[in-house]
């Protein structure tokens, strides 16, 4: 039998009546089990069936630029439609019945300034277009999707799971992370991007988080023995909302008091809830014309509203935030209009139901950004619609002054690290005045931004060079003709600190021929904080390296002049370090080593010289074993933590042979196939996701800190799962195997 849930999706409400505003939006949902979708007035009033006949209908999203409704409709083709407000002209935009895209969608959400769709389901993520266009899914596991929400600006999704789990990824379906994994049937997730945090429920409750998955807090409880399954947040107008699925209860109420009341009841097949007015579209498509050096016109397509406002700021980023409730008094002079708020920049140039508006008292040559915004009501019932929609906002930028002097600017600015060379910084060529011109830079010697002083060197051409730079500077340019100046903006150069050079504690001391193979080599120290290493070679191949890379193992296979580099890198900034060597053109031998009877024995006769020692396992250090210098070595207390080698000199040719050889970089690489691996740390279950189907031949093993193995079993297809349950709290090594008995090798952690 499957369970109904209530799930609630808030689009905010910019409504068309005059009454209140408890009374002016309008509730959209979907009934799975009735296959409706209608609506009701906020207060649980005046319910309507607005289409009928759907099949098992699960997300609902509204689109406020056009008076559309958006939803997900399950079945055997699981079809994404959309439909007017008012329940006419239903459209199929996508049957995902192909086998390119057979995610079995369950949620849905909208990016209105973008003008795109995102699907999540059982299998995977789906984007398209507002009218189905274009569409593209990513089918990479089996993630059992509920519900999705979006951070479109980072290119980030959110979306929860089928149990207990909250994810986040790319719009890519890449670098998947897990939120929460401790939730208890949860279902209900959005993103507030005005405050920029996560909100999700389970059975218990509604959490919120960063939106990294830090910082999570219980922000409501369920008022009576009912759980929680969606929620919808509207944190401009202090508004929150969220259901009971199991008994199709809606609860609203304000974000501020974290307190909710009950408003409808008796739909319990209801899965989605959309808020949105009975008919309403955003103002689109800015034009500007007719650009002067203090003035532009700008001209719109109108949307539904009775109304709509203009505001203008001088910026080129960001747009206007207008809480319902206040009226604004504009005027098409810059400045001269109300303000939002007491310092936001953002100024009333229009307000009235037009749409074009001839802006003035403008600076020349400026970039501004204006914003339309659509409205019903007036006075204290006042509503605003604060979605973007296509090309509004829009930016302009003025013409330049015939008086004066103009177009000095300057690069925003430029990162380089400490130490390095800064070439030539170009400013744009300045126009206006009575040239030629003369050039002056300053710079801020304090490091202190605003305190200013000349720059070193040449500072009186049109460009400048810094040279080597250690600190992070502010530059200004003044251009003159003799008897008016112009100071351009700070060009900001931000200097990042180059890591420290790190140094060659191990390398080989004796003579290199062709096949000298596993050599070792190993910086002094550990990568420092906040840095990482990289080998790297030429004419040599970098077979393996460990755990913290500050080890490495080295192959000589052709002579000629080789070398081996190793690179420290930190936030962008590196520093290097190589070691050269002559491998001559004499072919090594080829030994062979075995165990037998407690002893290590190397095949090979006729030698110069046996050294014995080890490699330890994780981190490929190399040690010499004291004494260990025959053609065998005894050892019968052998363990798996470490890779015993032996070293064979014959004419003048060192070659290391290994009883157990490593792995090479190339089945290293096999780390790759694990995605996930959640939860970790874990009280006992861990669950493992890879990067591909794995078949019948693979298997995983798990090793305790000494190397000892604890478990291991046959595995096969995209996730897979392990238990610890009777282990001790500690550290421990799973690993990876194919066929070819390639390892991959990753830690997990058994509180």
């Amino acid at each position: 039998m499957k369970i109904k849930f209530l799930k609630i999706l808030f689009v905010l409400s910019l409504l068309i009546s005059n009454d209140n505003l408890w009374g002016q939006a309008k509730v959209y949902f979907v009934q799975n089990g009735s296959g409706k979708m209608s609506r009701c007035d906020i207060d649980g009033s005046n319910v309507e069936t607005l289409v009928s006949g759907l099949t098992n209908p699960d997300g609902a999203v509204i689109s406020l630029s056009l008076g559309k409704v958006f939803w997900v409709e399950g079945g055997g083709k699981k079809p994404v439609k959309s439909a007017n407000l008012d329940g006419s002209d239903v459209t199929i935009l996508d049957t995902f019945n192909g086998t390119t895209n057979s995610i079995s969608p369950r949620g849905i959400t909208i990016d209105e300034e973008n003008e795109m769709l995102y699907i999540i389901g059982a299998s995977g993520f789906a984007s398209c277009k507002l009218d189905g266009s274009n569409m593209k899914a990513t089918m990479s596991m089996a993630i059992a999707g509920r519900q999705i929400a979006i951070d479109a600006p980072k290119n980030k999704m959110y979306w929860s799971s089928q149990g207990n789990k909250v994810s986040m990824a790319d719009f890519d379906g890449s670098n998947i992370q897990i939120i929460s994994d401790k939730l208890s049937g949860s279902w209900g997730i959005r993103f507030d991007k005005v405050n920029e945090k996560l909100y999700f429920t389970d059975n218990y409750g509604l959490y919120t988080s960063n939106p990294d998955g830090s910082s999570i807090d219980t922000f409501l409880k369920y008022p009576t023995s009912r759980s929680f399954s969606s929620v919808e947040i509207d944190p401009l107008n202090d508004r929150l909302a969220v259901t009971n699925g199991s008994s199709g209860i809606l609860y609203y109420g304000k974000i501020s008091t974290k307190s909710v009341t009950q408003i409808l009841t008796g739909y319990s097949s209801m899965f989605d809830i959309a808020m949105g007015p009975a008919s309403y579209r955003q103002a689109k498509n800015i034009v500007f014309s007719d650009i002067k050096d203090n003035e532009v016109t700008a001209t719109w397509t109108n949307g539904s509203g009775t109304g709509r406002v203009a505001f203008l700021k001088t910026t080129k980023i960001g747009n206007p935030l207008l809480a319902d409730g206040t009226e604004f008094t504009a005027d098409a002079g810059f400045m001269n209009g109300e303000q939002l708020g007491s310092n936001s920049g953002w100024f009333c140039v229009y307000n009235g139901n037009g749409n074009s508006v001839t802006i003035s008292n403008l600076d020349p040559e400026t970039d501004y950004r204006l914003m339309v915004l659509e409205y019903s009501g007036s006075g204290a019932n006042i509503s605003y619609n604060n979605t973007k929609t296509v090309l509004n906002p829009n930016n302009v930028k003025t013409d330049f002054s015939s008086v004066g002097i103009n177009n000095n600017t300057l690069p925003s600015s430029a990162v380089v690290c400490s130490g390095d060379f800064l070439d030539t910084v170009k400013g744009s060529t300045p126009t206006g005045g009575n040239p030629p011109y003369q050039y002056k830079w300053l710079v801020s010697t304090t490091g202190v931004f605003g305190v200013y002083g000349n720059a070193f060197g040449d500072n009186t051409k049109e460009w400048y060079i810094p040279g080597n730079i250690n600190q992070t500077s502010w530059y200004k340019r003044i251009v003159t003709d003799g008897t008016i100046s112009d100071t351009s903006e700070a060009f900001l150069v931000v200097v990042l600190k180059k890591p420290v050079k790190p140094e060659f504690l191990t390398y080989p001391s004796y003579d290199i021929c062709v096949g000298t193979l596993y050599q070792n080599f190993a910086a002094t120290t550990t990568p420092p904080a906040n840095s990482t290493y990289k080998w790297s070679a030429v004419n040599a191949e970098i077979y393996s390296q460990g755990n913290t890379k500050q080890f490495a193992l080295v192959n000589f296979k052709t002579a000629g002049t080789a070398k081996v580099i190793i690179t420290a890198d930190s936030a962008g900034c590196s520093n290097s370090v190589e070691k050269e060597f002559v491998v001559g053109p004499d072919t090594n031998h080829v030994p062979k080593v075995r165990y037998f009877n407690g002893d290590f024995i190397c095949e090979f006769n006729g030698v110069e010289k046996y050294q014995w020692g080890y490699d330890t396992k994780l981190e490929l250090g190399g040690y010499y074993l004291s004494g260990a210098i025959n053609q065998n070595y005894f050892n019968n207390t052998t363990d798996t933590v470490h890779h015993y080698w032996v070293h064979s000199t014959k004419d003048g040719c060192t070659q290391k042979t290994y009883y157990n050889t490593p792995n090479s970089l190339s089945s290293n690489g096999l780390n790759k196939l694990v995605s996930t691996v959640y939860p970790n740390p874990s009280t006992g279950m861990f669950n493992v996701v890879f990067n591909q189907e794995l078949g019948n031949n693979t298997k995983l093993r798990v090793l305790n800190i000494a190397g000892v193995t604890v478990l291991e079993k046959s595995i096969s297809g995209i996730e897979s799962q392990f238990s610890l349950e009777t282990m001790p709290a500690g550290v421990y090594m799973f690993q990876i195997m194919n066929a070819n008995a390639f390892v991959s090798t990753v830690k997990v952690v058994k509180q």
